[in-house]
């Protein structure tokens, strides 16, 4: 079996899921995000973009009878996913993704924005196309369908958000969604400074 199925069958399951839209005037509230918010013991009127992104893994694992990955979080809050990842290989930077193709994300990985203000990644999105040299698409909960150059945080609705290298933020990264553990994405020697050279 594919090392990738669970993740695939997520990027579709997200694919069917873009329209979904919070209640009329009520921020974070609805239908669907309440069921999305339930799935990481939460309840409405609390951002959504992680719960969204647990929900279609939970789901995903139940139809392919695939089990989700070792201390997979539960959870409504982007660091913790981040933290999973770095503790068990699967991070890969920005600045790695970037180097070369074999780096790149994938359907079904999960990509990660860093906020400046904030000092912290604050929203994660379903990588849902196979990454180009400029960046991937991405399926998105609780955004907005507006400005390519800008990530909203805090929108109305289930989205398709094409996102290039700039807008994953300075530390950005994505989570490598394989079902067995990775290995640890190649990165390029640096070059050695020349003597001397120490500005910083």
């Amino acid at each position: 079996m594919s090392k990738r199925v669970l993740a695939n069958q997520v990027a579709v399951d997200a694919i069917a899921n873009i329209g979904v839209v919070e209640d009329a005037g009520k921020d974070n509230h609805g239908k669907f995000i309440k069921v999305y918010l339930e799935s990481v013991d939460l309840i409405e009127g609390q951002p959504w973009c992680a719960a969204f992104a647990y929900f279609r893994y939970e789901q995903a694992s139940l139809k392919t009878g695939i089990p989700l990955p070792t201390g997979f979080p539960k959870s409504g809050y982007v660091p913790d996913f981040v933290a999973w990842a770095k503790k068990n290989n699967r991070w890969v930077g920005v600045e790695t993704a970037k180097e070369s193709i074999a780096n790149r994300p994938l359907e079904g990985d999960l990509l990660c924005f860093w906020f400046k203000d904030k000092d912290r990644h604050a929203h994660i999105g379903i990588v849902v196309d196979e990454a180009d040299a400029r960046g991937c698409w991405c399926v998105e909960g609780n955004t907005n369908d507006g400005d390519p150059n800008t990530v909203e945080r805090n929108g109305g609705g289930v989205y398709k958000r094409r996102r290039d290298w700039r807008t994953w933020g300075e530390f950005g990264g994505y989570i490598r969604m394989d079902a067995v553990k990775p290995e640890p994405a190649k990165t390029s020697p640096k070059k050695p400074q020349k003597a001397g050279n120490t500005a910083q």
